[in-house]
């Protein structure tokens, strides 16, 4: 009888695993083809910004040209109206680097999904009444 009862006990131990086992591969496949369909609509995405990227560059240096011939307009040579813009574009640079450096610094160096990885796993090791060591 007991024999039995440990047969029955170890087939369900077995329908278990293979149950997990398909869940798991099944779950891994989902997250392939997620992948690969995620990572196709990036790629387009790049592709997209970079002509955008590149029409608004063109467009903004023949918008500094007008602003340089324009400049020129007002009796000032032209030598020096393309200096003034350059002078422009060399502080506005500056200030977004600068921009960009403090915004840098302010980066949490903290690792919140270990900490968050380890907070679950000492949770389920609260669970099941056991320590798990990492």
């Amino acid at each position: 009888m007991e024999e039995e009862s440990n047969q029955k006990f170890s087939s369900m131990i077995d329908s278990l695993s293979e149950d997990v086992s398909a869940l798991v591969r099944e779950h891994v496949e989902l997250a392939k083809s997620e992948i690969i369909e995620n990572t196709k609509r990036v790629g387009n995405s790049l592709w997209a910004f970079l002509f955008a990227g590149l029409f608004v560059s063109m467009a903004t240096v023949f918008t500094l040209f007008a602003l340089a011939y324009g400049i020129s307009t007002r009796g000032v040579p032209v030598w020096v109206g393309f200096l003034i813009v350059s002078g422009i574009m060399l502080v506005l640079g500056i200030c977004f680097f600068v921009f960009a450096k403090t915004q840098l610094r302010k980066i949490g160096r903290k690792n919140r999904t270990g900490e968050s990885l380890k907070s679950t796993v000492e949770a389920f090791a609260d669970l099941a009444g056991k320590t798990i060591e990492l």
